[in-house]
């Protein structure tokens, strides 16, 4: 029996063909862990924290410490956003920001408020992200402790 060679230039097409291929099927798979991701945060705990025109609110107070589904609402006439510093699980600092929502408009995250820590929020008017992270960042006048029991 002969073996033969295959061309270099097939070689790569078939790889190139395989790496198409499972590219494709990825939205097929993320979509299903977005899914499944919504369903787990519905089941959490809620926790509300509004942007106002007198500064922050955050509903229901005296938290316990946990995995929180945060739902950010901007009850401002401007557009606006929020940055959340905190501690997670592996009590790592950790900071998350927010969007810039236009009024009325609101966010739903995933959070872990950590046990006798305090989680730090404050006022976003303008972000240039990167990634998860914001580069640059104006912050306005409002901020609030949350204190986690």
């Amino acid at each position: 029996m002969e073996l033969r060679r295959l061309p270099a230039k097939s070689l790569v097409l078939a790889a190139l063909l395989i790496v198409f291929a499972s590219l494709s099927l990825m939205p097929v798979f993320a979509a299903g862990s977005k899914a499944k991701t919504a369903r787990d945060n519905k089941a959490l705990p809620a926790v509300t924290i509004t942007l106002t025109g007198k500064g922050i609110t955050v509903m229901p107070q005296g938290l316990s410490a946990g995995d929180y589904r945060v739902i950010i609402k901007n009850a401002t006439s401007g557009r606006r956003g929020l940055e959340i510093i905190g501690v997670d699980k592996a009590t790592s600092p950790t900071v998350r920001y927010t969007k810039i929502l236009k009024p009325g408009k609101s966010e739903t995250f995933r959070w872990y408020f950590a046990s006798g820590k305090t989680a730090y929020v404050r006022d976003l008017l303008s972000c240039t992200h990167d990634q998860r992270s914001c580069v640059v960042a104006t912050f306005g006048q409002m901020s609030k402790a949350i204190d986690v029991n």
